[in-house]
């Protein structure tokens, strides 16, 4: 996987918050995560996660497979595969 491919999402243990588009560095500073996109100038385009209980945030990264439907597939999710015994 290259560089450009790196992809992620994030689990705040109810939904899943979308990463930005083009490369992002995460940074966790005290108590907060720091989104920061790299294409961009870093001080002009930057958010905060303050409002999330940090400490269940959970980043799950692409794996680089997809599924038959040709949705990416990301650590920890569950899938299901097809053997010549059946499913598993």
């Amino acid at each position: 996987m290259k560089l450009s491919d790196f992809d992620f999402r994030v689990w705040d243990g109810k939904k899943y918050i979308n990463n930005i588009k083009g490369g992002v560095y995460i940074h966790k500073i005290n108590d907060h995560i720091k989104c920061l996109n790299r294409n961009q100038d870093c001080y002009d385009y930057e958010f905060e996660l303050d409002d999330l209980d940090n400490s269940n945030l959970e980043i799950e990264l692409f794996t680089g497979l997809y599924d038959k439907n040709g949705k990416k597939i990301y650590e920890g999710d569950i899938v299901s595969y097809i053997t010549f015994q059946g499913t598993t």
